[in-house]
């Protein structure tokens, strides 16, 4: 559990990308997983680490992709815009 949700996100990510780049950057990914809080540990510590792996891979590959100049790419709900994302 705790390999199958981010490898997943990464690998679905991975065969995405050459689809942006033909389309010039255009597009976005939206990355679904729950907001992180204290809570959500409480007795599901193995998916708990597997959606927490999504969420630092949303937030550096959004950080990625702004520092090579392709826009916020990479989207979720949870997380604010201070951080790269957008909330759509």
């Amino acid at each position: 559990m705790q390999r199958v949700n981010p490898e997943g996100l990464y690998k679905t990510i991975q065969a995405s990308l050459p689809h942006f780049k033909r389309n010039g950057w255009k597009g976005r990914i939206i990355v679904v997983s729950p907001p992180i809080y204290s809570r959500f540990f409480r007795g599901k510590t193995a998916y708990a680490m597997g959606k927490v792996g999504m969420s630092v891979l949303t937030k550096g590959l959004a950080t990625d992709f702004e520092r090579e100049g392709k826009g916020e790419r990479m989207s979720s709900p949870f997380l604010d815009s201070s951080c790269g994302f957008s909330h759509s």
